[in-house]
């Protein structure tokens, strides 16, 4: 069982972890316009998230992992791709430890 997405670094791991752990390369991700919209969170590898009072559209390059809602719960924040895929790499690394 996988343990519940309460952040949103939780987010940008989770929709990249299974990626990450079949081998692709993060400049893969960059390019592959990914992104999830469950019931659980709504994230995607760059594009626009709507911010502020006055719901300004920022855009931002595929190096970000933008997290618009977990849950039902608004986010609005963002998360580098590159510090989620290093935490999937070291957690990698730590399983195969423990075998």
């Amino acid at each position: 069982m996988t343990e519940p997405i309460e952040t949103a670094f939780d987010a940008a791991v989770d929709l990249i972890r299974v990626y990450v752990l079949r081998g692709d390369t993060i400049s893969s991700l960059r390019s592959g316009a990914m992104g999830s919209y469950s019931e659980e969170y709504e994230a995607q590898i760059g594009g626009y998230l709507w911010t502020g009072p006055l719901a300004h559209k920022k855009r931002f390059g595929p190096d970000k992992v933008l997290v618009h809602r977990i849950g039902r719960r608004d986010c609005g924040q963002v998360v580098s791709l590159r510090q989620a895929y290093e935490f999937v790499k070291k957690g990698e690394v730590r399983q195969l430890a423990l075998l």
